[in-house]
């Protein structure tokens, strides 16, 4: 059974409706931690692997001069070589175990920030998922539609039609004070 009045409403008017903004997704990737701690040397393994480099010093030393002294000097030597080659190895540990320190600083900075829009953008989410967020941006598509609709050929609008439509309207409410709701 039909009652009135009978309401048609338009599709798009329809799908406005029933429309909610637009979520996205946070896509901006979390900042990357570094990718290798150096480790410190080991000094007994270094010596334990230096001793093919000292033999040798002390073994020419003895082929070439069967001085004593000069042998020692040349496995001094060697020791020394191995001390300057420990020394360097423990400056470049020393050197990329700082830049690593920095690197992970840097690192703990970008997280938090990347944290804070992280959280921002959740918020930004959640207010515009609000209630009256929603009714306000149903509205402002409804409001596009009605500006961009055009009125049938033919149909002639004039002040003193649309003068004639308020003087209507106005009766109306006086008649029905509750039964009108407007858009």
């Amino acid at each position: 059974m039909n009652q009135y009045p009978i309401i048609l409403m338009p599709d798009p008017v329809i799908q406005a409706m029933n429309a909610v903004p637009f979520t996205w997704k946070f896509s901006e990737p979390k900042p990357l931690p570094p990718s290798y701690k150096p480790q410190p040397i080991d000094v007994l393994l270094f010596f334990y692997k230096s001793l093919p480099l000292i033999i040798p010093f002390a073994t020419i030393g003895l082929i070439a001069s069967k001085n004593i002294i000069i042998s020692f000097y040349i496995s001094v030597g060697g020791i020394f070589v191995t001390a300057l080659n420990f020394w360097q190895q423990q400056m470049y540990y020393l050197r990329t175990l700082n830049q690593y320190k920095q690197q992970m600083r840097d690192y703990k900075d970008l997280l938090a920030e990347w944290k804070k829009r992280e959280i921002q953008h959740k918020r930004q989410i959640a207010e515009s998922q609000k209630p009256e967020k929603i009714k306000q941006y149903r509205y402002q598509i409804i409001k596009d539609i009605i500006i961009k609709t055009v009125p049938p050929e033919g149909r002639i609008v004039s002040t003193k039609s649309q003068w004639v439509e308020s003087k209507f309207y106005k009766n109306l409410q006086l008649l029905f004070p509750i039964k009108f709701i407007t858009i």
